[in-house]
């Protein structure tokens, strides 16, 4: 598997967990929108996340980033580096943390 397709989990309520493997390149746009359940998923290094995937997500569900992920994207989610870098973009709340404790 290299990318998620557009649509693929939209809307999938009762989607709680989800693991990407490193072999994903791309999410494709609304691939995750709307997932309300989903609290946490963590984006493999170099991976394209395009425009939408993750709308209607809020500031209570995480997206564990690697610095070197691309974004096509504004969401609600709280973004967390885990290479501990804090970048500023998009206009998502951002959160700085090192072993999953906050700075």
């Amino acid at each position: 598997m290299t990318y998620i397709s557009e649509w693929c989990f939209a809307g999938c309520v009762n989607l709680r967990e989800v693991y990407l493997p490193n072999s994903i390149s791309v999410i494709k746009s609304y691939a995750f929108k709307d997932c309300t359940s989903l609290k946490k998923i963590e984006i493999p290094k170099g991976v394209i996340v395009e425009n939408g995937a993750f709308d209607g997500w809020t500031g209570e569900q995480k997206i564990l980033v690697h610095e070197d992920v691309s974004w096509e994207i504004a969401c609600g989610a709280t973004i967390i580096n885990i290479d501990a870098e804090v970048f500023d973009e998009l206009g998502c709340i951002f959160d700085q943390r090192v072993n999953d404790y906050l700075i």
